[in-house]
């Protein structure tokens, strides 16, 4: 792998898990919507340094890195097959949260996708060691 190239995936990598670590500091202050939408990214930004090291290409939307990953890891079970409703759920909420300005979330909301968004950091992580 160039060296660019596995820069870029330690980059998005090193973003999936430092967005992590603040999600429980907007749960704490009740900041559910930032939590819910930080959830999402975490994982996005992890599956993302996945895909790029593997050597799919740099999608442009987000639906396009999301159907890869369910393509060529939950499909083939690289992943456990909930993370392909994990992914779904948060990339839903986070859309809703963003364009829907009468979405309201609760701490449920958060701490939902907090932990699926650590499930999702945590197996990636591994998988890239």
């Amino acid at each position: 792998m160039p060296d660019t190239k596995k820069t870029i995936v330690e980059h998005f990598l090193s973003r999936s898990k430092q967005t992590l670590s603040y999600i429980p500091g907007y749960i704490g202050n009740g900041d559910w919507f930032t939590a819910v939408n930080r959830s999402y990214y975490a994982a996005f930004y992890a599956i993302k340094a996945l895909e790029l090291n593997d050597g799919y290409d740099d999608f442009s939307k987000h639906s396009a890195v999301i159907s890869c990953f369910r393509q060529n890891y939950v499909k083939p079970g690289i992943v456990p097959k909930e993370f392909s409703y994990l992914i779904g759920t948060l990339s839903e909420d986070r859309t809703s949260g963003d364009y829907d300005m009468l979405s309201v979330f609760e701490k449920s909301n958060a701490d939902e996708c907090y932990n699926a968004a650590k499930q999702i950091v945590g197996k990636i992580s591994e998988l890239l060691k």
